[in-house]
């Protein structure tokens, strides 16, 4: 079968990147022929034979009208899923738009008419629902999901948005990034190790970029929220190292745009940028509690038994904030002075065992799709 996979790949993020990886094993262990096209800003390394890449991204950050970029960007998609056996959508949370419609969605839609006109079929697989506000950004995704064959969330809110769509048939799955080939964890140690060290991972939520649609650009805002998260930082100081951990770096808001503004290693033990299995494993092993804005850090901390953290800023946060061992803060709350997001890491704990097994199982669900000779 041949299959085009569409999702934000290629942009160095880890945590997407994870989910990639997983969805080319999971297509190739279930269809050994498959042909495999993934729509990217660049090739992700490391995937296996068959995968090929459209680096179709590429132009959407070319210098002309947007019109231009997307009549250029949606020309090359459809000129690739024509050919095509599957669409295959996810993972990852394509489905929000911050009370403001979201080109990307209107895109998405596009994609899949061009599909279905093709007669090309589509899945949904490990998707999030954020919150959707603009009454286009709902119609359209009600559209793309109600044109799926398949369809597999990665969290009870986004069930729920399933259903209100008119899927009551979607799939509640884990994460992909937990079907990813050698994604495991040691049980975390119970003896104290010396003065704790607390990974921080942050997001430029508050920066004003060109395509930041779905974040929130405030100069002030985000003076106020540095000022405040260095203020908790220096508290704490005292009795704790703490490392910075990068899941992106250089593009978009990479999360290294914040390390130096946060003091840099006068702050900062170590900086980590997060690039592998092999690197988050390690840092998995190095930290005693994770404080973080990125989702998938967040989530792969607490599953691994760590105590988190959670800066929420996006729904799929608040989804990490029902695992057992997880804290939430708003950012609004660290600004106000009402919630301090280290302390509860440095409290004293009995860790729980590592809950990666159960989460691979019940991510594996997001491909029940892919039948014996690839569906």
């Amino acid at each position: 079968m041949r299959y085009l996979v569409y999702g934000y790949y290629g942009f160095g993020n880890f945590g997407d990147d994870l989910m990639l990886a997983a969805i080319a094993a999971a297509i190739r262990a279930r269809d050994p022929g498959a042909d495999i096209l993934v729509k990217c800003r660049d090739p992700v390394p490391g995937l296996g034979p068959n995968v090929r890449f459209l680096e179709a991204d590429r132009i959407m950050e070319q210098k002309r009208s947007a019109l231009a970029r997307a009549s250029a960007y949606l020309r090359r998609l459809a000129g690739a899923v024509k050919d095509r056996d599957w669409l295959v959508i996810g993972g990852g949370a394509l489905f929000l738009d911050k009370g403001r419609l979201n080109r990307s969605l209107v895109l998405m839609w596009l994609l899949v008419l061009r599909a279905r006109l093709a007669g090309v079929r589509i899945a949904l697989i490990g998707v999030s629902c954020d919150l959707l506000a603009d009454p286009v950004s709902v119609w359209i995704t009600r559209r793309i999901f109600r044109a799926a064959e398949f369809i597999a969330v990665r969290d009870a809110f986004s069930h729920d948005y399933a259903r209100y769509f008119g899927r009551g048939d979607a799939v509640l799955c884990a994460d992909l990034g937990f079907a990813a080939p050698g994604l495991s964890f040691a049980p975390s140690p119970v003896a104290a190790r010396g003065r704790p060290v607390i990974a921080v991972c942050l997001v430029d939520y508050f920066a004003s970029v060109e395509y930041a649609s779905t974040f929130e650009p405030d100069p002030a805002r985000r003076a106020d929220f540095l000022r405040a998260f260095v203020a908790v930082l220096d508290r704490h100081a005292g009795g704790a190292d703490f490392v910075y951990v990068a899941l992106q770096e250089r593009i978009g808001l990479g999360d290294d745009a914040l390390y130096a503004e946060l003091g840099g290693s006068a702050r900062f033990k170590a900086y980590r940028a997060l690039t592998s299995l092999d690197s988050l494993q390690a840092l998995m092993a190095e930290a005693d509690g994770v404080c973080s804005m990125r989702y998938h850090l967040a989530l792969l901390a607490a599953a691994a038994g760590l105590p988190v953290t959670v800066l929420y800023h996006e729904l799929k946060l608040a989804a990490v904030g029902l695992m057992p061992g997880v804290d939430v803060c708003t950012l609004a709350e660290i600004v106000a002075g009402e919630c301090d997001p280290i302390a509860p890491l440095l409290r004293p704990r009995t860790p729980p065992a590592p809950r990666t097994d159960r989460l691979a199982a019940q991510a594996a669900a997001a491909f029940a799709w892919i039948g014996p000779r690839g569906g």
